[in-house]
């Protein structure tokens, strides 16, 4: 994204959501699997506070 030097949370986990088909989960840096990994957990229904826009 251009023009943008911070991405939120839920908008990080939306664009790799959208995006998904385009990943090569086989050649996943071990530090992006666990970014991964860490947002869908963080941000899961469960965790989220009511009222909040989960953005996907």
């Amino acid at each position: 994204m251009h023009g943008i030097d911070e991405l939120t949370p839920v908008e990080a986990l939306s664009i790799y959501e959208r995006n998904w088909r385009h990943v090569d989960v086989q050649n996943l840096d071990p530090r992006e699997r666990d970014l991964i990994d860490s947002l869908r957990l963080g941000l899961s229904e469960e965790n989220r506070k009511p009222g909040t826009d989960p953005g996907f």
